[in-house]
């Protein structure tokens, strides 16, 4: 009996350090993500507008998360660099009804925090009844260390278990990080 007692206890443990890890890294990244926010007019800045991206798996420049948008039209691409290594990469989509702006930030070329606002309007933009304010917003944010997702909060700042989330999403997280870092 007093094996299992130990044993909870030592488990316990283990799961609050864990999460008082997590909880420092994330501040952590939050504050070399607002560094980089802070200095981004300093930064070196290369655009691609109305970049290729296809929404088929079999296709050169697949970009998953562009299947997302209902009815893509335009995919802006801007790059940001400092000291020739890139620090941020801004990906803005613009469709019929739902636009979404992805923002990946990089520290010594590795990916580290990722923000996704997705614009859902309640009119198509060529509608006679569009109005930029009819709209809802969804705001995911992705905190990593390394290549492991360490949190996960959603548009209702909820902050998710990352041992819930679907590696599917961080496959595709990736997967289109690497994409834009290459186009």
């Amino acid at each position: 009996m007093i094996q299992i007692i130990k044993l909870l206890f030592l488990t316990l443990t283990v799961f609050i350090l864990l999460g008082f890890c997590n909880d420092k890294q994330v501040e952590k990244i939050e504050r070399e993500y607002q560094k980089i926010e802070a200095s981004i007019n300093n930064l070196e800045r290369k655009i691609n507008n109305d970049i290729d991206l296809y929404r088929y798996p079999n296709e050169e420049n697949y970009s998953i998360e562009s299947t997302e948008i209902y009815k893509l039209a335009i995919i802006d691409l801007s790059r940001y660099y400092e000291n020739g290594n890139i620090r941020k990469i801004v990906v803005n989509f613009d469709g019929e009804r739902e636009d979404m702006k992805s923002e990946y930030f990089y520290l010594e070329d590795k990916l580290f925090y990722v923000q996704k606002t997705k614009y859902i309007y309640e009119e198509a933009k060529w509608s006679d009844n569009f109005s930029e304010e009819n709209k809802s917003i969804e705001i995911d944010k992705f905190y990593f260390l390394g290549k492991n997702l360490i949190k996960h909060v959603n548009e209702n700042k909820v902050s998710q278990n990352v041992i819930k989330v679907d590696r599917k999403l961080v496959h595709k997280i990736v997967h289109d990080s690497k994409l834009y870092l290459n186009y």
